[in-house]
């Protein structure tokens, strides 16, 4: 079995990627607690923890040159998870048995800023938010998600 995951770029783009089977991808792994989960994997590349919506300039970056960045992730999280709600009926069942928001590295900051809004819209009998290699702590005061 092939797994894809795929992203849009600025809500405008869609790129799939072959995934490895390793891991929660493992699904011939009897041992896997995932193998029979759906997953949707929000790629990462902006360096705004999935959560802004900025166009930054960089002086002497990659190259030593002047770089433009579009952080969009805000706006890819949002159109995952618009994606995810277009499913439900269709592909996914409305009632979840489980819903597991997990993260790695910077994906950790983004599970752990998204998982309150997340766990809030998705109807599902247990949830369970899993970090690794990060663990983010953002004041109230930082207007964060």
């Amino acid at each position: 079995m092939k797994l894809y995951q795929s992203f849009r770029l600025n809500s405008v783009k869609e790129i799939y990627i072959k995934q490895d089977q390793y891991g929660i991808y493992d699904r011939s792994n009897s041992y896997n607690a995932f193998k029979d989960y759906t997953i949707v994997n929000v790629l990462y590349c902006s360096g705004d923890l999935h959560a802004g919506e900025a166009t930054r300039q960089f002086k002497g970056g990659w190259g030593n040159t002047d770089t433009t960045v579009e952080q969009t992730g805000y706006k890819n999280t949002m159109a995952t998870l618009d994606w995810i709600n277009s499913q439900i009926g269709d592909y996914l069942d409305p009632n979840l048995d489980s819903l597991v928001i997990s993260g790695q590295s910077a994906g950790a900051i983004g599970a752990q800023l998204w998982s309150h809004y997340i766990i809030e819209n998705f109807k599902a009998e247990n949830k369970v938010v899993i970090i690794d290699s990060y663990l983010g702590v953002v004041p109230k005061e930082a207007g964060m998600i």
